[in-house]
């Protein structure tokens, strides 16, 4: 079973991307905060597993009924990281082990970022946001994407 993740602040950086990339942003919900395996950051993989804390307790319960829905087929989710580039995500849930992932463009994040397993632990928090050109009801979700780096 994982350990419960304690909240971690959120970030000055995440007020300044919400200025410059978001529009309507809502308050930011921890998700957790997961020391990267290999299966997180290997070339053919090319996904995040979101530690089951997080999804049960946090994640699952801010989806809306429609976005619960639709999960086993996958959510387009927009990914900001602490560097300001943003990244186009799934989240979607495997049944099969019975966990959340965030996928499509997770492997060229880590690459980019040269983010290691069992070095790199990645932080994750999760707003709800609305595009200029769309109505406030068609909000969509946005995973913050912060990482430290364990001492060597």
């Amino acid at each position: 079973m994982e350990e419960e993740t304690t909240p971690t602040p959120l970030p000055a950086w995440f007020e300044e991307l919400a200025r410059t990339h978001l529009y309507n942003v809502q308050p930011a919900m921890w998700v957790c905060e997961k020391l990267l395996e290999k299966s997180d950051t290997g070339k053919g993989l090319r996904r995040l597993f979101i530690r089951t804390d997080g999804s049960e307790k946090r994640l699952k319960p801010a989806l809306t009924e429609k976005g619960k829905g639709r999960l086993r087929q996958g959510i387009p989710v927009l990914g900001l990281d602490q560097n300001g580039k943003s990244w186009n995500l799934q989240l979607k849930y495997w049944p099969s082990i019975g966990v959340n992932v965030l996928k499509k463009d997770w492997i060229d994040l880590v690459n980019e970022n040269h983010l290691m397993a069992g070095v790199d632990t990645v932080q994750l928090w999760l707003s709800r946001y609305s595009s200029r050109d769309q109505p406030p009801q068609e909000e969509k979700l946005c995973f913050l994407i912060g990482w430290k780096r364990e001492q060597l």
